[in-house]
């Protein structure tokens, strides 16, 4: 009976965990600004501790942060198919938080010599007393232009 009950509790905890990882969003459509960011993957749990922002040019890096945040998941999220002759990516992590919401970036403005990109942190979500570490990624036109983050 004893090993009914460990098999069974081991069994909700496997649903319960992979059911977690279905609160990932994926929006490919999404675009924002004269020089559009789209969103391709949110989700609360990232690999950053502290907040940070990250501008990917190149696949080796895209593989590299994608291997951080696949660390612990099973299945992992899925490595986005980008063009980094056209493309690149804008990762932003809010390191973490009790109940943190979700970073969203938008496009504010370009200067000859910088694409200026403004954060707004989502209402947080109430998770009880879980630690999260929310993060969002982003692509948008290809520039070597520096990227300023600004928050609003």
């Amino acid at each position: 009976m004893m090993i009914v009950r460990m098999v069974f509790t081991c069994i909700v905890l496997l649903v319960l965990s992979c059911n977690g990882q279905k609160k990932t969003t994926m929006n490919h459509n999404t675009k924002l600004g004269e020089n559009h960011l789209s969103l391709i993957v949110s989700d609360y749990y990232a690999p950053a501790d502290s907040a940070a922002i990250l501008v990917i040019r190149d696949e080796k890096s895209l593989l590299k942060f994608y291997a951080q945040i696949n660390k612990t998941r099973k299945p992992g999220l899925p490595v986005p198919k980008i063009d980094f002759s056209d493309e690149m990516i804008v990762v932003r992590c809010i390191g973490e938080q009790k109940n943190g919401g979700m970073p969203e970036l938008f496009f504010m403005e370009e200067t000859p010599r910088a694409i200026v990109i403004g954060v707004k942190e989502k209402q947080p979500i109430n998770l009880g007393t879980a630690i999260t570490g929310a993060f969002s990624v982003y692509k948008m036109p290809f520039s070597k232009k520096e990227i300023i983050v600004r928050s609003k």
